[in-house]
């Protein structure tokens, strides 16, 4: 999730879980600025790229 807080900064946060019935997972849960939101994104995409989701 992507959340624009008071200080004009972006906190993200997600679960990574693989596979998806997995009891193990990454969560994560950071700040960052808008500068590097793009950069964040076309790496996302980059991953769901290589690794589609399967449903």
């Amino acid at each position: 999730m992507f959340k624009l807080n008071r200080r004009k900064k972006v906190d993200i946060n997600g679960c990574v879980r693989y596979p998806m019935d997995s009891t193990t997972f990454l969560q994560f849960d950071f700040e960052t600025d808008l500068t590097y939101v793009d950069v964040f994104i076309k790496g996302l995409e980059s991953i769901l790229a290589k690794y589609p989701i399967k449903i």
